[in-house]
């Protein structure tokens, strides 16, 4: 048979397949895993789950006849561990009676005797358990009927002879509808409002009891204070709708993930680096609140201070974020670094609504260097955390308006993991009766959950937890000369001294082609003679963008890059190691034996230096003193790691030397 034959064949059959599925599907077939897909009425699987849900709607009501769909409004399905199928339909009387039990029936001729309600159903269909269940069911008639009366809504006692609705007959409801007001301090602007949130409050009780039944792990679902308000009305006040908008994330570089396997616990409440709870009230800046919580632990674990920082400044002076509208982690950091860091909390108020920027440079308590995004597994995240401090994470928070106590796993069809719209921190993990769980620090008040806390199962990436992980760098460096005072120096006189640094996180590592080396002195030219840790001798340059600003000085470490330039010049010098530096090389087994016994300069007692110009540091709260040594050309400042940036056409002339030696009197007599 000819070839081309068999393909045109295969071509076509492959088209006709593809045309039935695309027939089939009424709405968009590209976007995100588990988005929703439109149908049309004539889905088989839309009808079976109707017919479903029509069934359990005639069981639990308390009329005579049956009712069934007469017309389908909207509907979509969602693929997640199973089909969701969510459908706006018009429900109908019909002429059947419930005992009769007959297989057709057809409606009432006479419209005013069909009493049709518009309902909204959500199926969730499992075909290979055979298993369907009802998740949602919300009802109301397509006319809205006059209001009955009650007693008015201040005292609302609610007495059961006078029904608000005919669905909602229940003494116990009532009751748990006015321990709910007084307990929540509500009060409503009408009794047709107050009817309204009545049969809110009983539709979102059905909800918490389906989850409750469904949960898989100890959570108690059950009345909160947002049990008065719709899924949109909670969405719309306390959510942010802009975390899974993929495309609005701004990239960050990928963290360094621990080598070393996470302890089997561990809470930062426990070491003091998380903050009391805070409350975001009726606004959607979780976000803020989220990504300061990150920083404060941060700043505590390397400052060992804990300090709260404003949310305020975030809500009023980010401008790509959309305040109390939502917005991204990934934002907030880039904000904050550009702003200078952040105020606390006291000189920064939270408000709940955006307002002009009020932020002062003179009023910054901490700031951050950079950002960075953490891994997707659970177990690295855990690591992560246990090393560095709290995590920004954010998740589905369908679960959480019902949320009570207990760790909450619900079933992946009420948290899709790609649908994220609730910002948080992570601040530990462990187990509770054998189940693993997150601690989940959040940001609606301490009435909330567990003392403000919610506690979700961990390992599964349940709710998207683990989809957007990530952390601010914050550096923390002790230099030679307060900031304030390196500001108001000339760039030549910064030039004049060595500044030493210290930097907790993000250490160098050499590469495969890179060595770590050990300078013996300057030959001129820019050129330093270096010895490896097999005895080797060879010439180190140093590059030309770091010429004017860095000076070395002998039995310095550093780390080089190879070149070949001329017969001796084998290195380009591209790092500068310092003892915390190599200290943490030697714990990682990354430095070179021959060095483990010869301790760095820095480390060298007063006595042991050779004499001349003599520098105070402060480091950690400690002194130590070093010498440099008058010769210029044995020193260098390592600009590039330090705070301050400048470029070559802002440096001051060197050929000013009176000029220099009056600020260097200046600056020596102000140092630390």
């Amino acid at each position: 048979m000819d070839v081309r034959f068999c393909r045109g064949v295969l071509l076509c059959i492959t088209l006709a397949v593809l045309g039935s599925v695309l027939a089939d599907l009424d709405g968009p077939l590209i976007g995100a895993p588990g988005s929703p897909v439109r149908l049309s009425e004539n889905d088989p699987g839309l009808k079976k789950a109707l017919k479903f849900a029509e069934e359990r709607y005639n069981m639990g009501s308390n009329a005579i006849h049956v009712r069934r769909v007469s017309r389908i409004i909207s509907a979509t399905k969602q693929l997640v561990k199973g089909i969701r199928y969510c459908a706006m339909v018009e429900l109908s009387n019909t002429q059947c009676k419930k005992a009769a039990r007959l297989r057709s029936c057809d409606f009432y001729p006479e419209e005013h005797n069909l009493k049709t309600e518009v309902c909204l159903f959500e199926v969730w269909d499992i075909p290979w358990e055979s298993k369907s269940t009802l998740l949602k069911q919300k009802c109301q008639p397509a006319v809205d009927p006059q209001p009955l009366e009650t007693n008015k809504v201040e005292s609302l006692p609610l007495s059961p002879s006078k029904p608000v609705t005919e669905s909602v007959d229940s003494v116990e409801l009532l009751a748990q509808f006015k321990e709910f007001m007084i307990r929540h301090n509500r009060s409503y602007s009408s009794q047709e409002e107050a009817d309204r949130r009545l049969r809110i409050f009983h539709n979102n009780l059905k909800t918490a009891e389906k989850l409750q039944s469904l949960d898989q792990g100890t959570a108690e679902y059950g009345v909160t204070k947002f049990s008065d308000l719709t899924e949109e009305e909670f969405q719309s006040l306390y959510l942010n709708p802009l975390l899974s908008q993929q495309n609005l994330q701004r990239p960050m570089k990928p963290a360094v993930m621990p080598r070393e396997r996470a302890p089997p616990s561990w809470d930062w409440r426990e070491h003091g680096a998380v903050s009391p709870v805070k409350n975001q009230g009726k606004c959607g800046s979780c976000w803020a609140f989220s990504v300061t919580g990150n920083i404060e632990g941060q700043w505590f674990v390397k400052t060992a201070k804990l300090v709260s920082l404003s949310e305020q400044e975030l809500v009023d002076c980010d401008t790509v974020d959309q305040a109390c509208g939502g917005g991204l982690p990934s934002n907030a950091y880039e904000a904050i670094e550009k702003l200078g860091g952040l105020e606390t909390e006291t000189d920064y108020s939270y408000i709940g609504k955006k307002q002009s920027c009020g932020f002062t440079t003179d009023k910054v308590t901490a700031y951050i260097n950079s950002s960075v995004e953490l891994s997707k597994d659970e177990n690295e995240i855990a690591a992560w955390l246990a090393e560095n401090g709290p995590v920004s994470v954010a998740l589905n928070a369908f679960a959480m308006q019902f949320y009570r106590k207990g760790i909450s796993h619900p079933l992946k069809i009420f948290c899709n993991p790609w649908m994220i719209d609730h910002a948080v921190l992570l601040v530990g993990y462990g187990e509770r009766e054998g189940k693993p769980f997150w601690a989940i620090k959040n940001s609606w008040g301490e009435d909330y959950g567990e003392q403000g806390y919610y506690y979700l199962y961990r390992g599964s990436g349940l709710c998207g937890i683990n989809k957007m992980c990530s952390s601010a760098i914050y550096k923390y460096t002790v230099s030679l000369f307060r900031f304030t005072r390196w500001q108001t120096m000339s760039q030549a006189t910064k030039r004049k001294h060595v500044v030493k640094e210290q930097t907790l996180g993000d250490f160098v590592t050499p590469t495969e082609n890179q060595q770590i080396v050990k300078v013996l002195g300057s030959r001129g030219n820019n050129l330093h003679e270096v010895v490896t840790a097999k005895g080797e001798n060879f010439l180190a340059s140093m590059p030309p963008k770091f010429r004017k600003n860095l000076w070395i000085k002998r039995g310095d470490y550093v780390i080089v890059d190879p070149i070949e330039e001329g017969e001796k010049v084998r290195g380009e010098i591209s790092f500068i190691l310092y003892r915390d530096h190599i200290h943490h090389l030697q714990t990682v087994m990354l430095w070179p034996e021959a060095f483990i016994d010869e301790p760095p300069l820095e480390e060298k007692s007063v006595e042991q230096q050779p004499k001349g110009r003599r520098e105070k540091v402060v480091e950690d709260g400690s002194d130590h003193t070093t010498d440099s040594e008058d010769d210029d050309s044995d020193l260098f400042v390592n600009m590039n790691r330090c705070n301050v940036h400048y470029s070559e056409s802002e440096e001051d002339s060197d050929d000013d030397e009176e000029e220099e030696k009056k600020e260097e009197e200046k600056v020596e007599g102000s140092i630390l």
